[in-house]
């Protein structure tokens, strides 16, 4: 059994909504220790033949990945999938179902900016992204920082494209049951992705936590550049509790990125990783 000294098994692409290439994520993750990684775009896989060979070629191992967006009562849920078959049909058509919930999701922003009086809207957010099935509020975020409308990323969703915002649009859903069924089917270990940060109250969370164990969810993130101070601390005790598998990942975006590659914190040494069970 191969241990590791430091993995980011949760970083994004420019073939979702990060902004770096999957040569320059894994450069970057090899720079700061990392010797496991994984990328985990949103609801895509088409980048990682390219970080497996960058991995490969600076001597990193490395697992499929991808962070699957599900919804628990209006909230959205994030399940991240490792170690899967890439080319398992009932997981890409999954993913291809929810890439196209998320193309009719940015057309009506795209109407919606119309309405404002910001044209072009969806043409600016698609030269954003690499992939113009998986358009997403960042993408639009980026285009409004091109034209002048807000000063970053972060302003953006302030001023126009967060929740109850001018130009947001609800998402349209995919249940969490179905994400963990289909990674595990494609023997993959499901993943609850930085469990901290989602705004439910302690019975819900439960509920939604439930939900995912029902379904074979095996373990969750306990340190997330997601994470709030402390929180990395409850959800090991969480895990020590619940026998749960933990995992680890910075949730990389861009150079703002609450964590850099691979520092988002180590794993206590008491807790059971998920490398221990890939196959």
């Amino acid at each position: 059994m191969k241990e590791y000294k430091r993995a980011d098994l949760h970083m994004h692409s420019i073939f979702s909504d990060g902004v770096l290439t999957p040569e320059e994520l894994a450069k970057k993750a090899y720079d700061n220790g990392v010797e496991l990684i994984s990328l985990t775009d949103h609801d895509e896989t088409a980048g990682l033949e390219r970080m497996k060979d960058a991995a490969s070629e600076l001597g990193m191992d490395f697992v499929t990945g991808c962070e699957v967006s599900t919804d628990f009562a209006h909230v959205p849920i994030h399940i991240v999938g490792l170690n899967f078959d890439q080319k398992n049909e009932a997981l890409q058509n999954l993913l291809k179902d929810i890439r196209a919930k998320r193309f009719n999701r940015a057309l009506k922003m795209a109407e919606k900016f119309e309405e404002l009086g910001l044209h072009g809207a969806l043409e600016g957010a698609r030269e954003q992204a690499a992939n113009s099935m998986l358009l997403a509020r960042p993408h639009f975020a980026d285009w409004l920082v091109k034209i002048g409308k807000a000063e970053d990323r972060q302003d953006a969703f302030r001023k126009w494209v967060g929740t109850g915002k001018p130009a947001y649009v609800p998402r349209e859903t995919t249940p969490i049951a179905a994400a963990v069924r289909a990674i595990s089917d494609a023997g993959g270990i499901t993943v609850l992705a930085h469990p901290g940060r989602y705004p439910l109250k302690r019975w819900a969370f439960d509920e939604m936590f439930a939900q995912f164990t029902a379904a074979g969810g095996k373990a969750f993130e306990v340190t997330t550049g997601s994470h709030k101070p402390g929180q990395a601390e409850i959800y090991a005790k969480m895990a020590e509790k619940l026998g749960f598998w933990v995992s680890t990942g910075s949730d990389f975006h861009f150079e703002g990125s609450p964590a850099q590659l691979g520092l988002q914190g180590d794993l206590p040494s008491n807790l059971d990783p998920v490398w221990r069970h890939f196959s």
